[in-house]
């Protein structure tokens, strides 16, 4: 009977697993540049799926030259086709050590734990 009970439980663990859905999340990135020639970024996050993704399940992050510029840590619940946009306040300027800008647009869950990669890609400065 314990072995009954010990193999019942393993099997609704995995299919709970196994129930749990990928989010259906899309990521759109965009360049802006300022009147002196700098960039900064928005963002849009979109949910694609048919089922809404709770708050506080989901963070997003940008990343731009391995550095965080731009995060929520604190969502709300993304309704089936929603979007919503952000906005970085961080500016970059071509240097030296800013030739491109390298960036990263992330979701992780909370549940399974797990990042997706929404967009990532690189910005160069024109001459």
């Amino acid at each position: 009977m314990k072995r009954f009970l010990i193999l019942a439980a393993c099997l609704m663990t995995s299919l709970s697993t196994f129930a749990q859905t990928e989010p259906q999340i899309k990521g759109e990135v965009t360049v802006h540049e300022t009147d002196n020639k700098g960039k900064h970024f928005s963002y849009v996050i979109v949910n694609e799926g048919e089922e809404t993704l709770e708050g506080g399940t989901y963070r997003i992050y940008l990343k731009v030259n391995k550095k965080y510029i731009s995060f929520d840590r604190t969502t709300s619940d993304l309704e089936p086709g929603q979007a919503i946009r952000y906005e970085s306040n961080e500016i970059f300027m071509k240097d030296e050590k800013t030739e491109e800008l390298n960036y990263l647009l992330e979701l992780t869950t909370r549940k399974p734990k797990k990042r997706h990669t929404l967009e990532e890609g690189l910005v160069k400065w024109d001459n």
